[in-house]
């Protein structure tokens, strides 16, 4: 099921760098799709991963969590996610 993840700044001032369960990306899907998700990178792509599979992350989205790990400055967004 595709869904429309809107992150806001209250994810982003939630957030901690470097959780894969608590970082903005992560606390986004979360409130979208009603389920518990880690965001795990692998080389260079980021994942979402849900207790039933696994869907990669959009562009926007991995280069988000990049920059937020990395304590640059980071603005809210939507994406779409493909959901398991």
């Amino acid at each position: 099921m595709k869904y429309t993840i809107n992150l806001t700044q209250k994810h982003i001032d939630r957030g901690r760098p470097r959780s894969c369960f608590h970082c903005p990306v992560a606390l986004a899907i979360q409130d979208g799709v009603g389920r518990t998700v880690g965001v795990m990178s692998l080389h260079e792509q980021s994942y979402a991963c849900f207790e039933n599979g696994v869907t990669a992350l959009p562009p926007a989205a991995v280069q988000l969590a990049r920059d937020f790990d990395q304590g640059r400055p980071v603005q809210p967004m939507s994406f779409e996610l493909e959901v398991p």
